[in-house]
């Protein structure tokens, strides 16, 4: 047990600190940054170093992707930066940190008390929705974790479907996600843990680095710890649900959530202070998180541009620095371009702007795409108090600040597009709805502390505006989580136990690389428990061209003669399946029955 532990604390240090950290010495060596600044950057960086790395090395030079590669990029990558922040310093290896603000130590052992015990109620508010079951709920993660297991298995990177034993070459988001499944296959890799049983602690994990990440992020553009603390709050308080998923769920949009808010802190800084360093580091973290999530991605450029129209003379003052921030995250479209390839330049730029940008953005569920649906989701108290933090910034013309007024701009125009003519631009609604949330949490903590200290400046008598205060904090924390598990209920339970022991034997007792028919949403497991294949799977991150999956549910409609006519279509070798579908045709020979679920085997 305790080398498990050891185990995963050293595969999570190789992942998100080491590399970042000697990055951080190598480019701010000495009293640049204070200790919240260079955690924030050491967790990205590594993130970004690790997935352009291996991905270089396998898609471009074909290196095998497996733990020893891992661990020599690491080291190497870590020696080298190590290395130019010692040439830096004059071979003096001291870490640089700013001094960190607070009049006494005991002020600053309260400050990061607090910041502890908001990141580790953050993870429990996670973990709790995954604490009964032991699995991921929606078919995206399986997708993800199928993808990521296919990295490991085959040492590399390709666009074969992971769950189809022919070739099935596939353009949709699970290639250009693949930053993402690389960083799974390194997760899986380092950890040494079972990829799906592991899987549910990831979320908690990284909402909590999130939550840290916009801490620094609103801490150091306000100027205010406070601020920077109750966005821990109201980020904490962001439900989730499987229309617009969100912190429950590890998946390449909840993974971007850190990227979006530590770009746009070292975008404002940089420009503030005329730092290449922190807009070329900001253009690379960009251009991993185009590779790990291009959603994501793709909004946060228009709102720099938007902000930089705002404050022209920033452009000006730092025009190298732009134009890096601009050009070099554009060239991963480079590599999206030759896959998308039509012919010409012009017929592949109008293939992506239809097949990509706007008519694939179509929402799948109603409700989320009605007017009311982001007040009834957010609140009305946290939206009212965003609206606050609207006007104070405005009036009071606050700089940095404007990047987040630009965000919720950019957010709404996109809304009110998608309710004018029912499409979006840049990402889908679904997600658009989300980055409004993520805009709208700094927001909301901005006016919160602006309420409060307004009632703390009036009323000068301790004992009366103390109370106030604490009901009012009681009044917005009530309503940010007096209904957080309401989607609780409706998340799926694809698999359960029985499944996936019965999966687990079948590996072990049948080996790899067989074809398995299930039932489709019980097929998105079959892969990364077992690493076998399926005839079909549910439409979700993959599966969009449907492939068998008419033939997979007649199966189950058949009479034994249609059965054997599928089975024969797709050179399926075993069926596994629940009780209420137990099988009596002569060519399924039962091989595994306990706690009803079947596996038979076909008898040629």
């Amino acid at each position: 047990m305790y080398l498990d532990i050891l185990n995963i604390l050293l595969g999570f240090l190789l992942l998100l600190f080491a590399p970042g950290f000697s990055l951080s010495l190598a480019l701010f060596p000495r009293r640049e940054i204070d200790i919240f600044e260079r955690i924030s950057l050491s967790i990205v960086s590594s993130i970004s170093l690790n997935v352009l790395s291996i991905f270089f090395l396998n898609y471009f030079i074909k290196f095998p992707v497996t733990i020893s590669t891992l661990v020599v990029d690491i080291s190497l990558m870590i020696l080298l930066f190590t290395t130019i922040y010692l040439l830096r310093t004059g071979g003096l290896p001291r870490v640089g940190l700013k001094k960190y603000e607070g009049r006494d130590d005991i002020k600053k052992f309260l400050r990061v008390s607090c910041i502890l015990i908001l990141l580790i109620i953050n993870f429990l508010l996670v973990y709790d929705i995954h604490k009964d079951y032991p699995y991921p709920f929606i078919s995206d993660e399986w997708h993800h974790i199928a993808q990521g297991v296919q990295i490991v298995d085959k040492k590399g990177i390709n666009l074969q479907s992971p769950y189809y034993k022919e070739r099935v070459e596939f353009l949709e988001t699970g290639f250009f996600e693949i930053g993402f499944h690389v960083f799974l296959a390194e997760i899986f890799l380092l950890t040494g843990k079972d990829p799906v049983l592991f899987y549910v602690y990831l979320p908690a994990i990284f909402s909590c680095i999130t939550s840290f990440i916009l801490f620094t992020f609103i801490y150091k553009i306000t100027k205010n710890f406070y601020s920077g603390l109750l966005s821990m709050i109201f980020f904490a308080g962001l439900k989730s649900n499987i229309n617009i998923l969100g912190p429950w769920f590890f998946i390449p949009l909840t993974l971007g959530f850190a990227f979006i808010y530590l770009i746009f802190y070292l975008t404002t800084t940089g420009l503030e202070k005329n730092s290449f360093i922190s807009l070329a580091l900001s253009a690379f973290i960009l251009l991993s998180l185009a590779l790990i999530h291009p959603w994501s991605a793709s909004f946060i450029l228009p709102v720099v541009a938007i902000y930089l129209l705002l404050r022209p003379k920033l452009i000006s003052k730092n025009l190298p620095g732009v134009l890096v921030l601009f050009l070099v995250p554009l060239s991963s479209f480079i590599d999206v371009f030759r896959i998308l390839w039509q012919c010409s330049f012009t017929e592949t730029l109008r293939y992506f702007i239809v097949n990509f940008l706007i008519r694939s953005l179509e929402i799948p569920v109603k409700e989320v795409g009605h007017y009311s649906y982001l007040l009834n989701f957010y609140g009305f108290i946290p939206i009212l108090l965003a609206f606050i933090a609207i006007l104070y910034i405005t009036i009071k013309n606050k700089k940095q600040e404007k990047i987040l007024l630009v965000w919720i701009f950019l957010m709404s125009l996109l809304i009110i597009l998608f309710q004018w003519k029912g499409l979006t631009l840049l990402a889908p609604y679904e997600r658009i709805f989300y980055y409004t949330l993520l805009s709208l949490v700094p927001l909301s903590a901005i006016g919160l502390f602006g309420i409060l200290n307004l009632i703390n400046s009036k009323i000068k008598i301790r004992s009366v505006s103390i109370p106030i205060l604490t009901i009012c904090i009681i009044i917005v924390v009530f309503s940010l989580f007096s209904d957080y598990d309401k989607g609780k209920n409706s998340l799926y339970r694809i698999i359960d136990k029985h499944i996936y022991s019965a999966l687990k034997w079948l590996e072990k007792n049948r080996g790899n690389y067989n074809v398995v028919l299930s039932r489709p949403e019980i097929s998105s497991a079959v892969y990364p428990i077992a690493k076998n294949y399926v005839v079909s799977i549910n439409p979700a991150q993959l599966g969009h061209s449907l492939r068998g999956l008419y033939d997979n549910k007649w199966f189950f409609m058949s009479d034994c003669h249609g059965k054997k006519e599928i089975l024969e279509k797709y050179d399926v070798d075993y069926v596994l399946v629940e009780k209420d579908d137990r099988m009596g045709c002569e060519f399924l020979r039962e091989i595994y029955y306990e706690r009803g679920v079947y596996i038979y085997e076909v008898q040629w």
